[in-house]
């Protein structure tokens, strides 16, 4: 038993990174994204085991990753959804959809009305649970990123960075606005000493 939990302990692991890969996250999300994918994996390996329906140990266990994400997100020093996602790939259930594929393709070249009824039923009762599971992965994953106050998740870091840019871009445009204004002092204040009135540098050390 605990080898078999290992085995889809490391086997998840290996799916995580190699799904992460994909979407290129910093190189130290690698080992988070494996760590979260192995504790999610064999949790819902171990709740199946104890004859728990395939859709609550889904459920149950994208929860547990979305929490262990939150807590890891400021180690790796990356939003949760960075180490979550690739994750949670490894538990989407690929087996039930080639099922009710295959059998929605027999159900099509089906002759027979048996043939028919049969491969029927397989279609849907595989592709009930592959949308079933789907909807306890999406149910389950985002709550303890929802909830929790702490979490450094993309929007919060989408929204450090667009009001570090504009607060770049205020201080570049005022900086701009007082060069320009001090070269014109500089440069026209002999011309407008006739006049003080017209003279802004005159006017600005009055302010």
């Amino acid at each position: 038993m605990i080898v078999q939990i290992l085995q889809d302990a490391l086997f998840a692991a290996i799916a995580a990174i190699g799904f992460a890969a994909i979407s290129k996250p910093p190189r130290r999300a690698y080992l988070y994204c494996a760590v979260i994918a192995a504790a999610a994996h064999s949790l819902r390996f171990i709740l199946m085991s104890g004859n728990v329906n395939i859709v609550v140990a889904t459920a149950i266990s994208s929860f547990a990753a979305g929490t262990i994400a939150v807590f890891l997100s400021p180690a790796a020093r990356t939003p949760a959804e960075t180490c979550l996602f690739p994750a949670l790939l490894p538990m989407i259930p690929g087996m039930y959809a080639y099922r009710s594929f295959g059998a929605m393709v027999m159900c099509i070249l089906g002759e027979r009305e048996a043939e028919f009824n049969h491969y029927f039923y397989l279609f849907a009762s595989n592709g009930f649970t592959c949308v079933a599971i789907l909807l306890g992965m999406v149910t389950g994953d985002p709550e303890p990123i929802s909830v929790s106050p702490n979490a450094l998740t993309f929007r919060k870091r989408q929204k450090n960075r667009a009001s570090h840019k504009a607060h770049c871009r205020n201080k570049s445009n005022s900086l701009n606005k007082n060069w320009v204004l001090n070269y014109f002092c500089a440069t026209a204040a002999p011309w407008l000493s006739l006049k003080p009135e017209w003279n802004c540098c005159h006017t600005r050390a009055q302010r």
